[in-house]
């Protein structure tokens, strides 16, 4: 907050929680079934400690009243792959990184975070749509420049790169990528980084 001069939230995306394609939990109700049956049993891989998927589901956490083991990695890559494996049953990823593993089949989405489906996966439900209304979780992509940049540039710079996201070839190669985007203000921008330092404090702290 007083590092940054914030210019524009460009995009919002959601997190997926996956297992393998052979995996007998099919919807988000089966994992939260033997989540329950077997409290910490249930190994979950992220790409790492502190991670936006970490914290996604230390949040479900929360909600789904469950406890799962977290594993986490130095990054998404190889937590991927030991989830297409089944080394690992269970997946927390930023849709992009996994969107094709999905699409070939090699893994099975059971929710995402977002409040809306996504149009990559319009047959996969939003966790709040699988019992849990209202949860929201997504990672964010904004741009900012240092504390103190005149407020004549930081205008310049939202007024060019939100022309740019609104133009239809970006807006479209987002959404492939799972994307929503967003491009605000810089006021709107500095209000959304207070709200969502509020909300995560909590579980951070925890």
């Amino acid at each position: 907050v007083r590092a940054f001069a914030p210019i524009t939230l460009i995009a919002t995306g959601p997190h997926v929680l996956v297992v393998n394609a052979a995996s007998p939990i099919r919807t988000l109700a089966d994992l939260v079934e033997r989540a329950k049956k077997n409290p910490g049993a249930v190994n979950y891989a992220t790409a790492g400690v502190g991670s936006a998927q970490h914290l996604a589901i230390e949040m479900f956490k929360r909600v789904a009243h469950i406890e799962m083991t977290h594993v986490p990695y130095k990054g998404g890559g190889q937590a991927i792959v030991d989830v297409v494996s089944g080394q690992v049953p269970v997946g927390v990823f930023g849709l992009a990184p996994v969107l094709p593993q999905i699409q070939a089949g090699k893994l099975r989405a059971l929710a995402v975070t977002s409040t809306q489906r996504v149009a990559g996966l319009p047959d996969v439900p939003t966790v709040a749509e699988s019992g849990f209304p209202g949860f929201s979780s997504v990672q964010w992509f904004g741009l900012a420049a240092p504390a103190g940049t005149p407020a004549a540039v930081v205008s310049r710079l939202n007024r060019d790169v939100v022309g740019v996201l609104r133009t239809p070839a970006v807006g479209q190669r987002l959404q492939k990528l799972g994307a929503t985007v967003v491009a605000d203000t810089p006021e709107q921008f500095a209000h959304f980084i207070e709200q969502d330092t509020a909300r995560w404090s909590s579980i951070i702290k925890d």
